[in-house]
């Protein structure tokens, strides 16, 4: 069996404009198996910092309001994915080391199913010729085990099943998409740039600090560049103009109706956590009696945790979110477990259930849903904290079901560039996974660590990064 299809060859467009010919729609091509494709790095700024700005927010707007497909990043690619998504790329890389192991050869890869499928066959094998040449990239760059490779290569799959829908379409062939990715990068994603130049995608890179040859010396001979002599911190400075970027993000042409879908996403890394220069409130109307916060112990849950033979591991507290029975709690809380066992307040059933929605390891939070409706905590729309800001936690410390503590914000501490709240109410285990709340009874964190040392250091995942956690949910 001969395989006639040919995967797409990328040469890199040499541009002196990078903003400018990334606007271009389409280039003629003599054959649909070469492309000239962009592959920019902007390095600096110029010597005027609002004409900089101006220039990113005039691409933006174009790009943002054009009929190309277009996918714009800002300081991280996603992060967040379901525990179904991360099984089936498992399985995905299962297959494909199968393969590799008594040798690649083209049919074996052509029938591989790596998720998301394009109907046009010469993506769909350009697709996995890109992915098998950037990884055997990462192995010859890096030393590398077993587990390392296979940790890269899910994630890889991971990105390209969330991105490439959103990049290629149906009239993929008349246009070519746009990636912009503004910010620090982190290697494993440079790698990643580097497939979406190989099958076809407009790559510009904008970073006013400095480059990425120090992390990936070659990718000089990869791409082209405009470097300025002038750095600036201004990663930071454009994350807070949310206004001026259109929040990050992704605009598809998957259907014939343009739909744009818009997501905030900020880099844990620069979040600044301080307290902020402001007289302390006095307590208003809408503030509530700690009477009526501890009426709200109904909507906050004790969570078993329970191994495949159904014996009890471990458990801690949940928060509902939702009415309908979706609860955020701690990673660390359910990740030994295959089974949950929630209980209610009020109620002597235990409401029993497998599904773990999805988790996020940095911020140490999970969701889990039963199928019980009660009315949920509202999250704080305001993420501004101040030290000496009075709180409220319910838990269920030591298997004290819901116990109520009152304190203050004393402090914010940072570990491993995770920004975390400390607090003097008492956290006791159990309590991990329970709610934090302002006066007002709004959820500003979940209750995470307790450390006593003759220090009593207590400490709460910020609400921005529940609300970034279950944006999809509420």
């Amino acid at each position: 069996m001969i395989l006639k299809t040919k995967p797409i060859k990328s040469l890199l467009l040499e541009t002196k404009e990078p903003f400018i010919d990334i606007k271009e729609h389409n280039r003629n091509y003599n054959s649909c198996y070469v492309r000239k494709i962009m592959f920019h790095r902007y390095i600096g700024i110029p010597n005027i910092e609002d004409d900089y700005i101006k220039s990113i927010k005039e691409l933006d707007t174009f790009l943002y309001e054009s009929n190309v497909p277009y996918v714009k990043c800002h300081d991280n690619l996603e992060k967040l994915f379901f525990p179904k998504e991360v099984d089936e790329m498992q399985k995905v890389w299962s297959r494909y080391i199968e393969y590799e192991q008594k040798g690649i050869n083209p049919h074996d890869l052509l029938k591989l199913d790596m998720g998301h499928v394009f109907n046009d066959d010469i993506l769909e094998w350009t697709k996995k010729m890109a992915f098998k040449s950037v990884l055997e990239l990462y192995s010859k760059d890096n030393i590398i085990n077993t587990t390392i490779k296979k940790n890269f290569a899910i994630k890889i799959l991971l990105w390209i099943n969330n991105y490439l829908p959103k990049l290629f379409h149906e009239n993929y062939n008349s246009v070519t998409p746009k990636f912009v990715y503004i910010g620090d990068i982190k290697k494993n994603e440079l790698y990643f740039l580097i497939f979406l130049f190989r099958i076809g995608c407009d790559i510009l890179y904008i970073n006013p600090k400095g480059d990425v040859t120090n992390i990936l010396p070659y990718i000089s001979k990869l791409s082209n560049a405009t470097i300025h002599d002038k750095k600036s911190n201004l990663s930071i400075e454009l994350s807070k103009h949310r206004s001026i970027l259109h929040n990050c993000d992704i605009k598809s042409d998957n259907s014939k109706t343009r739909r744009v879908v818009t997501k905030e996403k900020e880099k844990v890394n620069n979040v600044q956590v301080s307290t902020p220069l402001k007289p302390l409130k006095s307590r208003t109307e809408s503030e509530k009696s700690y009477e009526e916060i501890a009426k709200l112990a109904e909507a906050v849950v004790m969570i078993k945790v329970y191994d495949k033979l159904g014996k009890l591991k471990g458990g801690g507290s949940g928060v509902l979110i939702r009415d309908d029975g979706y609860i955020i709690t701690n990673f660390h809380v359910v990740s030994k477990g295959v089974a949950y066992g929630v209980l209610f307040e009020n109620d002597a059933n235990e409401y029993k259930t497998y599904k773990l929605i999805k988790y996020h390891t940095d911020y140490d939070l999970a969701l889990i849903k039963v199928n019980r409706h009660t009315k949920a905590i509202p999250c704080s729309k305001d993420s501004n904290l101040i030290r000496g800001q009075k709180i409220v936690t319910i838990g269920s410390p030591l298997g004290l079901f819901n116990t109520v503590s009152d304190g203050i914000i004393s402090g914010f501490r940072s570990f491993d560039n995770l920004n975390m709240i400390q607090i003097t109410a008492p956290i006791s285990s159990g309590s991990s996974g329970g709610a934090l709340l302002n006066m007002k009874g709004e959820l500003i964190g979940i209750t995470s660590a307790g450390f006593d040392e003759g220090q009593n250091l207590n400490l709460a995942v910020p609400i921005k990064y529940i609300k970034q956690f279950i944006s999809n949910f509420i």
